[in-house]
């Protein structure tokens, strides 16, 4: 089941979200994904990883959020070459978040799944 439902209170819009903490990419987060995406797909992910694909690029490139579509064929190469970052998902932020804001939540986040 996905983590969460996240909703947007100014429009009907609403999201399943599934959210991963990974050190890399892996086989087996492919294997999960396909999981999820049997049973609850069309649904968000983000997913965080401590040591990113080369290219995932910018600022903010251990945070990227993926619609993960009934049909999407799961694979290393669509979680490399595909991925938003959050505040494009998530229109809302983007007002309030500036990318820097976005950057610390980043921080904090690679903290919490490098630990232990």
């Amino acid at each position: 089941m996905p983590d969460f439902f996240v909703i947007d209170p100014d429009s009907p819009q609403g999201w399943l979200t599934e959210v991963k903490f990974r050190r890399y990419l892996h086989a087996n987060l492919v294997d999960d994904i396909r999981t999820a995406q049997d049973h609850w797909a069309p649904f968000q992910l983000v997913l965080a990883v401590a040591e990113p694909p080369e290219e995932w690029a910018g600022a903010v490139k251990h945070l990227r959020a993926f619609r993960i579509e009934p049909a999407a064929r799961l694979n290393r190469g669509f979680f490399t070459s595909r991925g938003e970052r959050i505040q494009d998902v998530f229109t809302r932020l983007t007002p309030k978040w500036p990318d820097a804001t976005i950057q610390q939540a980043q921080d904090v986040i690679l903290r919490i799944a490098t630990e232990g």
